[in-house]
This record gives C-alpha cells, sequence and structure tokens, in this order.
C-alpha cells in the first residue's frame, strides 16, 4: 500500500519492493479492508482511532524511506476464509520479509523507564510473538509514536520478559531451540479467540496446516502437534507437565494447550540415533518406540525415557501405565513431573513399539483404582466452565478422579441466560469443590464474587491449615443441591458417581 492509500498486491515474494510492517495489539475502532477501500472520501472512517493508527505507521515508513506498508487489519479480506488461512500461514514470512517491522506500544509512553516495558500489554499476546522473533530489524514505538529502542538494543532485557534466547532474538532461527522451549514462550501469552492460541505458533515451527475456527482451542493445539511431528522427531513435545495435577489423571502423549509446556523452558533437544524408529498417529493412536523400565508391577506403572535431556544434560521420563492385558496401549500418568532418569539404569529399559491414544478410553475389566466422577447434563439454558487439576472432560462434561486422591480442585463457572420482557438477563454463579485431608470441601460464590475464584484455589497457595480445612465440609448430596446416584457401568468395573445437575438461581435473581 503506498503512503496515498492505494492497495496494490504482490503474488510472488521476489517481487515485493522493500515494505514496512506494523506490529501492534488490537484496540476498539479498528480498520479493515473493505473500509479502507472507502476511506477516501468517507469522514467517519478516516475519524477511527485504527485510521489515524495506519496514517502514523504510513507517515514514519515514508520518513524512513519506504512507500508500501503491511498492516494486519487492513491487509487481510478477512471476510474470505480462504484469504485468511492464506494469511496466517504466510504471517511469519511476511513479518521476516520486511526491511523494518514497527512495534508500537499503545500502553507505554515516552517516558516509561525501558525496565517496565515488559508490562506492556504487546508482550502478552499470542500473536506478538511470532512479531517479535520474525523481523530482522524491529524498532519499539511508544504510544505518541516515538522511538524507544531496537530489538538489538535490547535484546537482553526483552529476553528476562519473554524467555527467548538472546541469540533467536538477534536472529538465530527459532529452531535450535526445543519444541519445548518454543512452547515455553507462548505459555502466559493469550489470544482472543481460543484457537488463534495455536495458529498464532504455525511460523514459530514453520508448519502450514487449514484454519478451523470453531473447533475449539483444545482441537486445534492438537493438530497444530500432530503437524509439527510430521517433520520433527524432537521427544520434548512430550515433555509437558500439569502441575498440581491429581494421581487419577490419565492423559495421552500430547499437550492440551502451550500453557502445559510453562516449565519447560530449559528443555534441550538431543540428537540420539538409537531413538532413529519415526513417531505417527494411526488409528490406534500415537505410536511411539521407547525405552520402558517397569517401575510397579502391581500398578503396571512404567517410567518411559525421551529423547531429550533437562538443564543438567541428564534423560527426562514420564510415567506410562498399561491400560490393556494382552495389547500395547498405554496411557500416561502422573502428569504433574517429569523426572530425571539415571543414565545408569537406561541401559537396563526395554526397548519397544506402543501405542497411546489421546483421548483415554479405560477398557473393561482394567484393574485401575477406583475412579469417580461428577458429570453435569447438557441444559441449553445453561453454560458452564470448569477449571480443574484434576481430569476433566469437556464433551462428556465430567470430572473424574481417583478414590481418595487428596489435593484435587475444581472450579465450576455457570451463566443461565434469563429472558425477560425486552432483554436476556444473564446470571453467574460459581462452586468451587475439592477432596483433601480425606474430607470432600466446597464453597459457594455470588455473583459479585465470580472473578476471584481461579486465583485463589486454582493458582494461589494450598487452601489447608494443618489438617484443618479453611472451607466447609460437604456430604455428596449436599453438593450443589445434587440428587446422588450411585451406578456402575455395565461394560466396566469403573465406579462413578453420577448427579443430575439441579440448581435453583431463583435465589440469585433481581427484579
Amino acid at each position: 500500500m503506498t503512503c496515498e492509500f492505494t492497495f496494490e498486491e504482490f503474488v510472488d515474494d521476489e517481487e515485493a519492493p522493500p515494505y514496512a510492517i506494523l506490529s501492534h495489539t488490537w484496540e476498539a475502532e479498528e480498520m479493515s479492508y473493505q473500509e479502507m477501500l472507502h476511506s477516501t472520501y468517507n469522514i467517519k472512517i478516516r475519524a477511527k482511532a485504527g485510521f489515524r493508527k495506519v496514517k502514523k505507521c504510513a507517515r514514519m515508513a515514508f520518513e524512513n524511506g519506504y512507500k508500501y506498508i503491511w498492516v494486519d487489519t487492513i491487509s487481510i479480506d478477512k471476510t474470505s476464509s480462504s484469504e485468511l488461512t492464506e494469511a496466517i500461514n504466510s504471517m511469519y514470512r511476511w513479518y521476516r520479509g520486511a526491511k523494518v517491522c514497527y512495534a508500537y506500544l499503545a500502553d507505554i509512553s515516552p517516558d516509561t523507564p525501558v525496565s517496565e516495558m515488559g508490562r506492556s500489554r504487546w508482550f502478552t499476546r499470542g500473536w506478538t510473538l511470532q512479531e517479535l522473533i520474525a523481523p530482522r530489524r524491529l524498532e519499539f514505538l511508544s504510544n505518541d509514536w516515538s522511538r524507544i529502542s531496537s530489538k538489538h538494543s535490547l535484546c537482553r532485557p526483552l529476553s528476562r520478559i519473554t524467555g527467548i534466547r538472546p541469540s533467536i532474538l538477534i536472529g538465530r532461527d527459532p529452531s535450535i531451540a526445543s519444541i519445548a522451549e518454543r512452547m515455553s514462550w507462548a505459555s502466559r501469552r493469550q489470544t482472543k479467540r481460543p484457537e488463534d492460541r495455536a495458529y498464532c505458533l504455525l511460523g514459530i515451527f514453520d508448519v502450514h496446516m487449514p484454519m478451523l475456527y470453531g473447533e475449539g482451542a483444545e482441537k486445534a493445539f492438537l493438530r497444530l502437534q500432530e503437524e509439527i511431528m510430521k517433520s520433527s522427531d524432537d521427544h520434548s513435545i512430550f515433555a509437558w507437565t500439569v502441575p498440581g495435577a491429581s494421581r487419577g489423571c490419565y492423559r495421552g502423549l500430547l499437550a492440551r494447550s502451550p500453557e502445559e509446556f510453562r516449565e519447560s523452558f530449559r528443555v534441550k533437544r538431543v540428537d540420539n540415533h538409537s531413538y532413529g524408529d519415526e513417531f505417527s498417529v494411526t488409528n490406534k493412536g500415537l505410536r511411539i518406540k521407547l525405552r520402558l523400565r517397569r517401575v510397579d508391577d502391581e500398578e503396571g506403572l512404567y517410567l518411559a525415557t525421551l529423547n531429550c535431556h533437562n538443564q543438567y544434560d541428564m534423560p527426562m521420563g514420564i510415567y506410562l501405565k498399561k491400560i490393556t492385558t494382552k495389547g500395547r496401549e498405554f496411557a500416561r500418568v502422573m502428569v504433574n513431573t517429569i523426572e530425571e532418569v539415571d543414565r545408569d539404569i537406561s541401559p537396563t529399559s526395554d526397548t519397544r513399539v506402543i501405542f497411546i491414544r489421546q483421548k483415554i478410553t479405560i477398557p473393561p475389566h482394567h484393574p485401575v483404582d477406583r475412579l469417580h466422577g461428577i458429570a453435569f447434563p447438557n441444559i441449553s439454558s445453561l453454560e458452564m466452565e470448569c477449571q480443574a487439576n484434576a481430569e476433566w472432560d469437556s464433551e462428556e462434561r465430567c470430572l473424574r478422579f481417583l478414590e481418595g486422591a487428596d489435593g484435587w480442585c475444581a472450579a465450576f463457572t455457570f451463566e443461565r441466560r434469563i429472558p425477560m420482557s425486552s432483554s436476556i438477563v444473564r446470571q453467574k454463579y460459581a462452586v468451587v469443590i475439592g477432596y483433601s485431608c480425606g474430607q470432600l470441601w466446597g464453597e459457594e460464590f455470588d455473583k459479585d464474587e465470580v472473578p476471584d475464584w481461579k486465583e485463589r484455589y486454582l493458582d494461589g497457595p494450598l487452601t489447608l491449615k494443618g489438617s484443618q480445612l479453611l472451607f466447609p465440609t460437604w456430604t455428596w448430596p449436599e453438593l450443589l443441591n445434587m440428587k446422588a446416584t450411585r451406578t456402575l457401568k455395565a461394560d466396566c468395573d469403573v465406579l462413578q458417581y453420577l448427579f443430575d445437575f439441579e440448581w435453583d438461581f431463583d435465589h440469585q435473581l433481581d427484579y
């Protein structure tokens, strides 16, 4: 796009003229491609904050000798799904090909010390991760468009803010870092659309895949990992953890979100040809060859050595549990930890090919610990969300945990849509339940307290005082005014507690 605000399209990257590119966080009144087409004579459009942002970017580029700029808000026709998919898959390359990238920090004033630059929202967003790494030259700008400094000059403080190695910030290929390390860069970043937590990482891992908005964050992230595995044999993709997860958590080999790689920033890739067999996704699950050492004969527990090392250059291992008596199907368990494997015992391990499904189904008559669950029926007028350190199945709407497993906690938020005469009232409520010190406990929240539950229970310290609970203990029938029915599944000896959800919101309504 020239400084006269007209569009030009270049099909071949080699034919594109020198251009500047903008990195920013989206705000109110952003421009669209369609609005920019009609901006010349439309006073309302030209008065938008988004138009002023484009104009400022164009002016800066022109002053630096560039006649073209690329801005994501206006340079992509988002009404075309094919164009949006192509743009997202090409974004890293376009930022890499720009002569300069302007990183506009809308919430940083010119007098803000460099030491406080990290509090900018720009460092918390998913899309700006590749926009930081890809450009060869990046200039940081304050909210009045004055220059702060360059990426090269700030590589050390930027490394402390982002967790990214200085060498990668100044131009080395991100692939020198393990998959786990790269995932950790995104572990604290958020996106407006849930699927974008996966899509914004395509360029970081040099993979391509179609955009399927509506598939959900977990499925999008699973597809991303499957694409990565097609071109990489790096075992660090399996080196994720879920801190605080209960012993009764059965998982597949792949993570559910970048957040599960938060503690994996020191994991190193190892090129060990003794792990020469490829791993692949089959109709029986992920097929992989691993060294297994039996840890507990009675429980069928194994420690599997991964082909990656920790910061001390020691092999890393994860716990697997066999879930079929005759077959080769396993599940990952004890997902809250990754073990350091003694080099001396590795040769005694049994190398074998196994299968691990991503969605674990416990087979009939499998000798596992007794499993309990809280299940919720699908009520059209009631939306719910669960955050837990136990096993939450969003499709089955069921929380599962082992009998006697101490220390699990789950927070449920409910939102009911209530039709009124002229509008729909949205009523919120939250309940937190847990099992500690051999007792079930719970606490209710009214609508004003709902925002506080996650930090208090799941991210905060253990809320116990010795063996005395700080919260009222409940019996199962009392829990959430549910009617308890204990049933035995016909095809499995896994015992579950199933509850019919009957919450009465009437006392919460303000008419």
